[in-house]
């Protein structure tokens, strides 16, 4: 159950401009990071979710700071980092590409001739190998190029001995990672847009107040006692050491003015596998004035 959530999407245009211009800038610098390390080592899945997460982690701060309120762009947002990130890996992976190939043939040429190509004639060079294996030059020809050779997925790196080329597939795999990069992004964000927002004081609503929990056998008894209004009954199925998992209650309004509503949010707290402590939004129900009475004077009852 959940009613309007007091605030309206919007972002203003420095934010739109600090969040892409921000993006582009992140997301070409873990591009090229990623290229230098796979050199070395690359994991499939893994690398791409980790540069996901970074880029999650820095687009989140974005939209704390400039207020960002709109789930649309931070889609359109994390969609834009995969094709980024990803595309400068590819970018840089091309400029070495022809930067190790230019050496070769130069060092070639000058083995067989006595004489090696100048920079020109060996760039032009590599443009007619790229035309006459793919029929585009430059970074296109490249990108089809990597994608008729098919990439080898190995245990590690690129010098395990134990690797599976994928072939046609090649593409799809490239849709996945992507797909692992721009899921962390989206994720990180996504909610945050979404939440209470105070539109007088131009601030994010802070964190709530506990008041209590339920076991989760009780969640529709506790809903259907919001639903008529009856506060003061559903403040007294209130306990302060509900067993895991439960259902958590807490209080949220804006510290800082009297117009903005009390809400009353609730979400279901579980353990995870690994132990951990798992929170899932279920509940926001802006309180009236008078069942805000109601509940406030309750829970001061049920303390006394």
């Amino acid at each position: 159950m959940q009613q309007d959530i007091y605030k309206h999407p919007k972002v203003s245009l420095k934010g739109f401009l600090s969040l892409f211009g921000t993006l582009l800038l992140t997301g070409i610098v873990i591009g090229g990071l990623a290229s230098l390390l796979k050199n070395f080592i690359y994991l499939i899945l893994v690398f791409p979710l980790l540069m996901g997460g970074v880029a999650g982690f820095v687009i989140k701060g974005v939209v704390l700071t400039e207020k960002i309120r709109s789930g649309f762009l931070v889609v359109i947002a994390g969609i834009c980092a995969a094709v980024l990130i990803y595309g400068s890996m590819f970018f840089f992976d091309y400029l070495q590409f022809r930067r190790t190939l230019g050496k070769t043939v130069q060092e070639q040429a000058f083995a067989e001739y006595g004489e090696s190509p100048s920079k020109e004639e060996t760039q032009t060079f590599i443009d007619y190998v790229l035309i006459q294996e793919t029929g585009s030059s430059g970074f296109i020809g490249f990108i089809l190029l990597r994608a008729k050779e098919g990439i080898s997925i190995s245990e590690v790196g690129r010098s395990s001995s134990s690797a599976t080329n994928l072939g046609m597939f090649t593409w799809v795999f490239w849709l996945v990672e992507m797909g692992f990069i721009g899921g962390p992004v989206i994720a990180s964000s996504y909610n945050k847009t979404r939440d209470l927002f105070c539109e007088h004081c131009d601030t994010w609503v802070a964190d709530g107040e506990h008041i209590g929990g339920i076991e989760l056998k009780s969640m529709q008894d506790a809903v259907a006692l919001i639903k008529r209004s009856d506060i003061a009954s559903f403040a007294r199925l209130l306990r302060t050491d509900a067993p895991l998992p439960s259902i958590e209650f807490y209080t949220r309004t804006c510290k800082t003015c009297n117009t903005f509503p009390l809400y009353l949010t609730g979400s279901v707290i579980s353990s995870g596998r690994q132990g951990q402590t798992q929170s899932k939004l279920i509940l926001m129900y802006a309180l009236t004035s008078s069942e805000r009475f109601v509940l406030t004077s309750e829970l001061a009852a049920q303390d006394t």
